[in-house]
């Protein structure tokens, strides 16, 4: 019943606002109706018209509310006529307290139902009109103008005050209710927007943003950049529907999402079939050079031990370490990039790579050499680099199989 007049697309607020407005056109009515046949079995046939009239118009208008569903129309509709109703049912009866105190509620319906249909400002002529109410019941109306039994008017107030205070409490609980779904849902919102930065720029330099909005331009001594791009992408792209291939990639670059979370690293982005990975930003490590050179590996196991979307794939990746400058671009959408001749020479060693392989730079090597088995691929001439000596990893030297000492596990030394 509440949820007469709602719409599919009305928010959480604007919901519990029309439920409320129709709890209230229901309920307020039940009790002015109630009291104005008590009027009129008593013989005060203006206070009891007066409200069977008013609660008819109330109650008239709900159908009105679900044609139109705007809940600020129907409320003035409804609640204009409220307050000079009172005070003819006031005037009829004597005074406030021969008229039950039946001003009060005025205070309820429309004054604070209002508030939660209109901006304050709004309820000023209405808060007026109810304060010219109060000035007639306590210094203009004359007593003892009312017919009532002593204990009818005493059951009267009774009535009043208890579904007031019960209205007062509704009213404050639906506030608080209100209150704590919109900080729950800000709450929420904020988780929504920290995770979709998170998913744009580093952890630390989102935190940088969010606190002090400014150009955030970074230059870092000790990187290593890793560049993959999987072989043969464009004959493979025109075999593919556009979900086809959206789905293939998708599942590559999940698993490379996985392997660089493991790994503490930073993706920076994608470009097409291309993943662009650093080590050592926005936090400075030493083993920036290695931890990459893993990642790669990595990444290299993971394409040659499974198909993705029912394909194997092959990956040239490339890997140069040095110096570079990390920032922040954009205005509305934000981009974490990188920039320098590493990053240049990284793309270079994917793209003159070997299919299968890691390919790494001088620079890199110097700094994992002790760590992984490399052979040399000699001087390579590099499109806008010239002649570089560069390498290509073959696997950690702890993973080397190391052979038995003669006659040790082997029966035929024996």
């Amino acid at each position: 019943m509440l949820a007469f007049g709602s719409s599919p697309d009305d928010d959480d607020i604007t919901a519990e606002r029309k439920r409320l407005y129709v709890g209230s056109s229901i309920l307020t009515p039940l009790v002015l109706g109630a009291l104005g046949v008590v009027y009129l079995i008593e013989g005060e046939a203006a206070a009891g018209w007066d409200y069977v009239i008013i609660d008819l118009w109330i109650w008239a208008l709900l159908p009105v509310f679900g044609r139109t569903r705007n809940v600020t129309f129907v409320f003035w509709l409804a609640a204009v006529p409220v307050l000079p109703a009172h005070l003819v049912a006031i005037l009829a009866l004597g005074d406030i307290m021969h008229s039950g105190g039946i001003v009060l509620w005025g205070l309820a319906f429309p004054i604070a139902t209002g508030l939660v249909f209109v901006p304050i400002r709004h309820m000023i002529p209405l808060f007026a009109m109810y304060t010219v109410n109060l000035v007639v019941c306590l210094l203009v109306v004359p007593a003892d103008r009312s017919s009532l039994p002593h204990d009818v008017e005493r059951v009267i107030l009774t009535v009043n005050l208890t579904a007031l205070s019960v209205f007062a409490v509704a009213i404050l609980g639906l506030f608080v209710n209100q209150r704590d779904k919109a900080h729950r849902m800000l709450r929420e919102e904020q988780r929504r927007g920290r995770e979709l930065l998170l998913s744009i720029l580093p952890e630390t330099v989102a935190d940088e943003l969010t606190r002090a909005p400014r150009v955030i331009a970074d230059a870092f001594d000790d990187v290593s950049v890793l560049f993959a791009d999987v072989v043969g992408f464009t004959p493979m792209s025109e075999q593919l529907t556009p979900t086809e291939l959206v789905e293939l990639l998708d599942e590559l670059f999940a698993h490379f999402d996985g392997l660089v979370e493991q790994a503490g690293l930073e993706k920076i982005k994608t470009i097409g079939d291309a993943y662009m990975v650093a080590a050592g930003i926005p936090l400075p490590r030493p083993d920036h050079a290695a931890a990459i050179v893993e990642l790669g590996l990595r990444m290299q196991a993971t394409a040659q031990s499974r198909e993705f979307h029912g394909r194997q794939l092959q990956l040239r990746i490339g890997v140069n370490s040095g110096p570079v400058v990390a920032g922040v671009i954009g205005r509305r959408k934000f981009s974490y990039d990188l920039w320098g001749d590493v990053v240049n020479t990284a793309s270079r060693m994917e793209s003159h790579g070997v299919p299968g392989r890691l390919h790494i730079t001088e620079a890199t090597h110097h700094l994992v050499a002790a760590r992984f088995d490399c052979e040399s691929r000699g001087a390579v001439e590099i499109r806008g680099k010239g002649l570089l000596t560069t390498w290509l990893v073959n696997e950690r030297r702890d993973l080397r199989p190391h052979p038995h000492p003669k006659g040790v596990g082997n029966s035929h030394g024996l």
